[in-house]
């Protein structure tokens, strides 16, 4: 079995960004509409789907999530929580 990697759960999410939904995200961060402020950028993905997503990748090593929360993007680093709280919970 091949090790998950950041860049495959990246790449997953960004298969369900949604461009529409940029400026619905981006209001929690008080962004500007193409999605970014300060310190923030967002893909447009809800946390409906990063959920499962970061379930689907639960086995990712730990130095990989650790690249996750290095990211600029929300929904990265979102779905990073998520792989090391539900690792918390098996």
């Amino acid at each position: 079995m091949t090790a998950q990697s950041a860049q495959q759960f990246i790449a997953a999410l960004r298969e369900l960004a949604q461009p529409s939904a940029v400026s619905a995200v981006s209001r929690f961060f008080h962004a500007n509409p193409n999605g970014r402020s300060h310190d923030n950028e967002v893909l447009g993905v809800s946390i409906g789907s990063i959920f499962p997503l970061a379930k689907q990748f639960s086995d990712m090593p730990l130095a990989e999530v650790e690249v996750l929360l290095d990211s600029p993007y929300y929904e990265v680093r979102m779905g990073a929580v998520s792989i090391k709280i539900g690792r918390a919970h098996v």
